[in-house]
């Protein structure tokens, strides 16, 4: 008989391991980013279908009032009742007919007219029944699940004999298509804002092509302003905003001292205000000029919320 071995310790067992969290945050963006872009995209093409369903269901929605409801079932009424008299139109020219062979006699006469007339009413009923479901409509989703149900029926039906599921799929995929598109078409698409430098006035633009550095190389030397050359300009909220490279004996102080020169060359009206400032490192001046107000588009009406609120 061999020894009982001592059991071997247990060590506990190891967690799983997962995916690195950054890399899982990664890739979860990048397929986010990636939905919301073809969601984005599909938005327009459905909003003609969502905002005619909307429109069409509030003009619905409007017509149906008490007011145009009793009028409707009043007409459904009258046809009833209309329908009813025919019944019995008819019923009296069968006992006519029976009662006598000649078709000339008075009593056939008279029920073949009051058939007519009863008939006549019929058809007068059915055209107010019309009317008034023209004047108080179903809800719009009562016609869509019949349009539906013409196709959901039958696919169900086929599917359940021929014993394959692609008839049900295909209608259950129409179902889907109808309610994404109503979704797509109300899903207001994240539009960025249009960049301040497609939104520039005519002003705007004539500087920018003479702050461009080809044009100022070509004629700075003719405002006495050799030496000196401009960077690409930048609009924004504030302005037109311009860095400018300071050769030679070029100082700040000296550009700041040619600001008619400057005005001169860019064409600027005499009233725009135009600034030359120091740069982030030496050799290097800033020109400003002030074509906006940083508080343009926003609203200067008085709130309460402009009240400050008292130090603590």
């Amino acid at each position: 008989m061999q020894p009982v071995q001592p059991a071997a310790a247990t060590t506990p067992e190891q967690a799983p391991q997962t995916p690195s969290g950054p890399g899982v945050v990664r890739v979860w963006r990048a397929t986010s980013a990636t939905a919301v872009t073809v969601l984005d995209g599909l938005s327009p093409a459905c909003v003609p279908f969502a905002v005619w369903w909307d429109t069409e269901a509030g003009r619905r929605r409007e017509l149906r009032t008490p007011e145009h409801r009793e009028a409707w079932i009043a007409a459904r009424h009258d046809r009833a009742v209309a329908s009813v008299a025919v019944a019995r139109a008819r019923s009296q020219c069968k006992t006519a007919r029976e009662a006598s062979a000649n078709p000339l006699a008075a009593r056939r006469r008279a029920a073949r007219l009051a058939a007519k007339a009863a008939k006549g009413r019929r058809r007068a009923a059915r055209a107010g029944v019309k009317t008034a479901r023209v004047t108080y409509p179903a809800s719009l989703y009562q016609p869509a699940l019949q349009a539906h149900a013409v196709h959901a029926v039958p696919a169900g039906l086929v599917s359940w004999l021929s014993s394959q599921d692609w008839p049900v799929e295909m209608s259950a995929g129409l179902l889907g298509l109808h309610a994404a598109g109503l979704w797509l078409g109300r899903r207001h698409a994240v539009v960025a804002p249009a960049a301040v430098e497609e939104a520039v006035s005519a002003e705007e633009r004539q500087l920018l092509d003479r702050l461009d550095p080809e044009y100022w190389t070509a004629h700075a030397a003719g405002r006495g302003l050799a030496g000196t050359l401009t960077t690409p300009p930048t609009v924004g909220p504030g302005g037109i905003r311009c860095e400018v490279r300071l050769d030679g004996t070029w100082t700040v102080k000296a550009l700041a001292g040619k600001t008619d020169s400057v005005r001169a060359l860019l064409g600027a009206r005499t009233a725009l205000r135009l600034r030359i400032t120091g740069g982030a490192r030496g050799g290097w001046a800033i020109l400003t000029l002030a074509t906006r107000h940083a508080t343009d588009g926003q609203s200067a009406a008085w709130t309460p919320a402009r009240i400050p609120a008292d130090p603590t």
